[in-house]
This record gives C-alpha cells, structure tokens and sequence, in this order.
C-alpha cells in the first residue's frame, strides 16, 4: 500500500455519522471524532499489552461491533457493502493482535491417559482382589481353629495326667496304679 485511502473507507463514513448525529450536542463533532480515534487506538493497545482481561477484549469486540455499525450507516449505498466488508477486514485483522495479546500463556503439556483395561483384564482384577480376601478371612479362621485345637489338647491333657488337679491315689501297699486313678467302689 502505497498511500491509506483505504483507511478512508472506513474513517470517512464514521466522521460522516459522527457529524451527522452530533448536532445538537454540546460538544463538537470534531471531539466527538478524536474521541472515538483515541478510543479505539487505546482499547487495541491494552487489549495487546495485558490480552487477557476479558473486560478489555469485550469493549474491544462493542466498539468495532459500532464502528462496523456506523460505515454501514454512512456509506453511500453503491458502496455500502464494500465499505462495510473493508472495516470487518481492518476490524478483523487488528483483533488478531488485540485479542492474542503480548503476554505468555502457560504452557500446557497433555500426556497420553493410559490405555483403558480390557475386560478381561479388569475381571482378573477383581478376582485378585476378592481371593485376597478369601485368603485373609481363611487364614483367621485357621488361626481360630488352631487356637480352639489347642485348648482342647491341653484339656485332655489335664484330663489324662489329673496330678496338677486332684491328688494321687495310693493302694493299701503303698503303690501308686499305673494308670494314674483308682476306682473305689
């Protein structure tokens, strides 16, 4: 582009519309013009520093939203949809750069998620961990009936040898009986 007249497309129709609807204001259109210039140079300025206050970028989005409005308005009627379909252009190309914005995101890193289990496979999983516990409850009853084994054994023992509990007979000759007790009838 050798010169910008076709910056005029868009800023002609608007000066146009501005002046258009400025009488009876009590400021002039030519601040009402600056204004609106200095507006949009500050709005696409932030929007390109900061690029992530959501504040901004709406503002941003309202204000070409009405400065597409206004070429659509002013412009001559051959030529309305050109200059319209010029400002989207100008509009579009500057958003590229006002809503991106200079600030670094953070980096996201997206690992592979880990291939899901067959059936097969989630199955056997269960079926481990239900004879784990088959297992578990198996060895306390064991070590239940062990326990119980035991103090039986030691029951008959006492049964059998009853010298810790009741005392020796002895016969009229002074000996002990082999088995240990003597019927007395």
């Amino acid at each position: 582009m050798a010169d910008w007249h076709l910056t005029e497309a868009v800023t002609t129709p608007v000066r146009t519309y501005i002046t258009a609807y400025t009488a009876g204001l009590p400021t002039t259109a030519e601040a009402i013009w600056s204004a609106w210039a200095a507006t949009g140079a500050i709005l696409w300025l932030l929007c390109w520093l900061t690029g992530s206050s959501w504040s901004l970028r709406l503002a941003w989005l309202l204000y070409g939203a009405g400065t597409i409005a206004m070429v659509y308005s002013a412009s001559p009627a051959g030529g309305r949809m050109l200059a319209t379909g010029i400002a989207v252009l100008y509009w579009g190309v500057l958003s590229v750069f006002a809503l991106r914005g200079i600030h670094r995101r953070p980096t996201t890193h997206a690992y592979p998620a880990p291939p899901p289990a067959t059936a097969l496979e989630q199955l056997r999983t269960r079926l481990d961990e239900q004879f784990g516990e088959v297992q578990t409850r198996l060895t306390s009853v064991e070590a239940a009936v062990n326990d119980q084994l035991a103090a039986r054994r030691a029951e008959q023992r006492s049964l059998i040898h009853p010298s810790t509990h009741t005392p020796q007979t002895t016969l009229k000759n002074g000996t002990r009986p082999a088995w240990g007790r003597v019927l007395v009838v």
